[in-house]
C-alpha cells in the first residue's frame, strides 16, 4: 500500500496556521522578556539608590562629607558629585552611567533619575523606581526652545509653551500655560478670579489662587505668575505685538473666552503694587490706570527640571 503524503494545499494551510500562531505568541513572549529585564534593572537601580543612602547616612556625622540636602550628579566614573563634595558608590551596579539625584534628609527623592544601560529610570514621591516618563512632551517646535509647544501631564494633559530657562537655576525651565487657569476643581469663591467672570480680582491678593493651582498641578513643578521680563524676553525684548501663544484664548483672538481680557504678571508698577503689569487681548503687556483691570485672571507658569522635559 502506498503512503499518502500531504498535498500542497494542506502544507500551505499548516504553514499559515503556524505563522498566525507565531504572530500572536512572539510579541507576547517578547513583552514578557522585556518586562522581566526592566524589572531586573529597576531592582538594580533600587540597590544603587540604597547604596547611596547608606553612604549619606554613614557620613552624616562628618562635616567634610555630610550631604543632607541638595542635587547630585552621577558621573561615568561611578563618582557622585554634590556641589563641592563627591563620593564613590560601592556597588556591583557598574552599569549605572549617569543621572541626577535629589537628596532630602539623606534620602534620594523625586525627581531623581538614573540611567542604567542607556535606559532611564525615575524615583517617584514614594521612593518607587519605574521607567522614566517625561512630564512634558514636545508637541511642536524645537525641543526646549522659546515658544515650543508641549503637552504636560499634570492633573490632566495641559498645553504649555516654553518661556525660557529659569533665571535662578539653569537646570530648570519655565513654561506658560496656553490659557488662563479654569477647571471644575476651583472653589466657587475663587472661580471669579481665574475665570474672568468678575471684575474684582486684585493683584495684591493672588497667593491663594497660586497655592490652589500648585496643589492641582502637583509638587513636581513650581507654579508662579509670569514676570513682565519673561514675557518681553520671550518676544525678543518687545512688550507689544506678542505672538499668539502668549495671549491666546482672550477676547479678540481665535480661541477667545467671552469676557476674559488678560492675565496678571508678577511685575508691579513702581507707583503702586496694585497696578501690576498684565498681558491683555491686544497682544501687549502693559498696565491700566485702575487698580483692578477688568477680567484679568491667572495664566500659570510652571518651573520644572529640564530632565523631565523632552
Amino acid at each position: 500500500m502506498l503512503n499518502k503524503g500531504f498535498t500542497l494545499v494542506e502544507l500551505l494551510a499548516v504553514i499559515i496556521i503556524l505563522g498566525v500562531i507565531a504572530l500572536i505568541t512572539i510579541p507576547i513572549v517578547s513583552n514578557v522578556v522585556d518586562k522581566a529585564e526592566r524589572d531586573a534593572e529597576a531592582a538594580s537601580v533600587k540597590q544603587y539608590i540604597n547604596a547611596v543612602e547608606d553612604y549619606l547616612l554613614s557620613a552624616n556625622t562628618d562635616e567634610n562629607t555630610m550631604i543632607k540636602d541638595g542635587v547630585c550628579t552621577i558621573n561615568s566614573n561611578s563618582t557622585v558629585s554634590c556641589g563641592t563634595k563627591s563620593f564613590i558608590v560601592e556597588t556591583k551596579n557598574a552599569k549605572v552611567t549617569s543621572g541626577t539625584l535629589v537628596i532630602k534628609d539623606y534620602n534620594v527623592v523625586s525627581p531623581s533619575t538614573i540611567v542604567f544601560e542607556n535606559n532611564k529610570y525615575s524615583v517617584d514621591s514614594n521612593g518607587n523606581i519605574s521607567a522614566f516618563v517625561p512630564v512634558c512632551e514636545l508637541a511642536t517646535g524645537t525641543s526646549k526652545a522659546v515658544g515650543a509647544k508641549y503637552t504636560c501631564h499634570l492633573d490632566q494633559d495641559r498645553t504649555f509653551y516654553v518661556l525660557g530657562n529659569n533665571e535662578s537655576d539653569n537646570s530648570k525651565i519655565d513654561l506658560i500655560m496656553d490659557r488662563n487657569f479654569t477647571d471644575t476643581t476651583v472653589p466657587s469663591k475663587m472661580k471669579w478670579c481665574v475665570s474672568g467672570s468678575d471684575n474684582s480680582c486684585n493683584h495684591d491678593n493672588l497667593d491663594p489662587y497660586i497655592e490652589h493651582i500648585q496643589k492641582v498641578f502637583g509638587d513636581i513643578v513650581i507654579v508662579s505668575l509670569p514676570s513682565k521680563e519673561q514675557i518681553t524676553n520671550a518676544n525678543g525684548g518687545s512688550s507689544s505685538s506678542l505672538p499668539i501663544w502668549l495671549y491666546d484664548y482672550l477676547n479678540g483672538t481665535t480661541h477667545s473666552v467671552s469676557g476674559l481680557r488678560g492675565y496678571w504678571t508678577s511685575t508691579p508698577r513702581s507707583e503702586s503694587a496694585a497696578h501690576a503689569f498684565f498681558v491683555f487681548d491686544t497682544s501687549n503687556v502693559d498696565y491700566l490706570n485702575v487698580s483692578v483691570p477688568t477680567h484679568a485672571g491667572i495664566r500659570p507658569v510652571i518651573t520644572i527640571p529640564k530632565l523631565f522635559v523632552e
